[in-house]
Formats: C-alpha cells, sequence, structure tokens
C-alpha cells in the first residue's frame, strides 16, 4: 500500500482544513460590525480603572458547533486510523483478529469516571498489552511519549488530554457550544497607565468584560468608546474549556498530533 494514500493523513489534513475555514467562517461573522456592541464603563471601585464590556449576537449552533465536532473527530480518528494500519502492517497473523481493540490510547492521571490512577502503570496494563499490543518497538516508544500522563499534575493541559475530552463530549454528551469573545481589543490616541486585566471574563455566551487601565484620549473630544476596537472570535462557553479560543484550540491540538506522533509514526 502506498503511504501517501494512508487514510489516517487525509484526516488530518482534512481537520486542519477545516479549522483554516471555520476561522474565516469567524472572521466574516464579525467583519462588519453589526454582529457586536460594546462600551465603556467606570469602575467605581477602582477609579483610575474602566471595564470593556462588549455584548454580540448569539452564535449560531449550525454550522459553528457542527464544524467543531466534525474538526475534533477527524483529528481523533487520524490517530485510530494510524495504529490500525501499523497494526495491519506489522505480520502478526492474529492481528486481523484482535484488529477491534485497535486505538491510539491516552491517559492522563484521572480514569473517564474521575478516579486518580497512574497513568504510566495504566498504559502498561491497557495499551502495550491491548490497544497496541501489534506494534513495533518504536511506535511503541513514540506513542508512551506524547501520553498526557509525562505531564504531571499538568496532564490537563495536555493536546492529547483536551482532544480526549473533546471528543467524548461530542460524541456522547452534546455539541461543544460557542461563546462570543472579545479576546483581544486595540487602544489608539489615548494616555494608557495602571494595570490591565490579561484575560477576558466570559460573562455568558454573549457578553465579554475586560477590565481596563486608566485611558485618557489625546484628544479631549474624543469619545472613549470609538478609541478602543475589540477583536471579536469565539470561545468554548462550557467548561472545562471556558474561555479556550476555538479555533486556537483545535489549531494547536491539530499541530501536536501531525507534528509529534503522525509524521514520526509515519516515518517509522
Amino acid at each position: 500500500m502506498d503511504h501517501n494514500e494512508f487514510d489516517y493523513i487525509f484526516k488530518i489534513n482534512w481537520a486542519n482544513f477545516h479549522i483554516q475555514q471555520l476561522d474565516r467562517a469567524i472572521q466574516d461573522w464579525f467583519k462588519d460590525g453589526s454582529k457586536f456592541t460594546h462600551e465603556i464603563i467606570p469602575n467605581p471601585e477602582e477609579p483610575n480603572t474602566v471595564s470593556l464590556r462588549v455584548s454580540a449576537d448569539i452564535i449560531p449552533t449550525s454550522p459553528l458547533s457542527l464544524a467543531v465536532g466534525d474538526i475534533i473527530q477527524n483529528i481523533r480518528s487520524s490517530l485510530d486510523h494510524a495504529v490500525y494500519h501499523l497494526g495491519e502492517s506489522s505480520g502478526y497473523e492474529d492481528f486481523a483478529e484482535k484488529s477491534h481493540k485497535s486505538q491510539f490510547p491516552i491517559f492522563g492521571n484521572i480514569s473517564n469516571s474521575g478516579n486518580e490512577i497512574v497513568g504510566a502503570e495504566k498504559f502498561q496494563e491497557n495499551a502495550i498489552n491491548d490497544t497496541i499490543k501489534y506494534l513495533c518497538p518504536a511506535a511503541k516508544s513514540i506513542i508512551e511519549s506524547v501520553q498526557p500522563f509525562k505531564d504531571g499534575d499538568k496532564f490537563s493541559e495536555h493536546p492529547l488530554w483536551l482532544l480526549n475530552k473533546l471528543s467524548n463530549i461530542d460524541k456522547h454528551r452534546c455539541l461543544h457550544a460557542g461563546a462570543a469573545y472579545a479576546g483581544s481589543y486595540t487602544i489608539r490616541s489615548c494616555h494608557v497607565s495602571g494595570n490591565f486585566t490579561t484575560r477576558p471574563i466570559l460573562v455568558d455566551k454573549k457578553t465579554t468584560v475586560t477590565k481596563l487601565g486608566s485611558l485618557t484620549p489625546i484628544n479631549p473630544s474624543d469619545s472613549l468608546v470609538d478609541l478602543v476596537t475589540p477583536k471579536m472570535t469565539v470561545c468554548f462557553k462550557d467548561e472545562p474549556f471556558s474561555h479556550m479560543i476555538i479555533t486556537d484550540t483545535l489549531s494547536k491540538i491539530c499541530l501536536f498530533v501531525s507534528s509529534k506522533i503522525l509524521e514520526p509514526l509515519h516515518n517509522i
């Protein structure tokens, strides 16, 4: 079989293509400025600060949430396809009989039910002896090296752990909701001082509030609301992904899977 025709290559490339499409669709949604409004609000308890409050239209479920689900499942299945192809080409006679167990394993330091586990031990018990049993040692080594449990207490921030959680929610629970998010902003023609918050607060799925420092228009006749421009995007609405910008998160996961896993496995 020609390696260029492996399904996992098509899957990951398709996911990346649709991330780019989704990013353009989000930019187009906000482009003309009609989908959101913003205001500058004084903070009575902190006289030297103001807040940027941005209110936007509700992000449509279709196609955004459906597109997010499609991207997630293409990334996740690219890993399973790669493991299957490696097992199929391993030369083990009983692989066909046991191929239904073939799957890319993802282990952190808690189980799917939320109980604490030792990820390294569970990987040896369940992956080495089951889901990737028929892979060559080099492939097993690559897969073990990228496991979330390798990050210790920070395993929940690992791209594969995020992918696994996003995939399970999309498959078994509900669509991923998107919230309009003023993730950044530009300020022009102002004297700026004081402390600014590093992350906007998502009040609800259409409202973002960001605490700004002291802003004074250089031209006193200018209105602050005209000098501060929010840059709109879409983040995940629900925990544990709240505040994570959807396209940034998916791009990070896709790049990790492609460069750290699929390329090394492809080159074995």
